[in-house]
């Protein structure tokens, strides 16, 4: 697994498994 899908899978179980809200974060967390 590459650290990307390891921070998309991390940012989905703190969002509470809700995709949308994790694709949310991890998009406003990239330059």
């Amino acid at each position: 697994m590459k650290l990307q899908q390891l921070r998309c899978i991390h940012e989905v179980v703190k969002n509470n498994f809700s995709i949308s809200k994790a694709a949310e974060a991890l998009h406003t967390s990239q330059p």
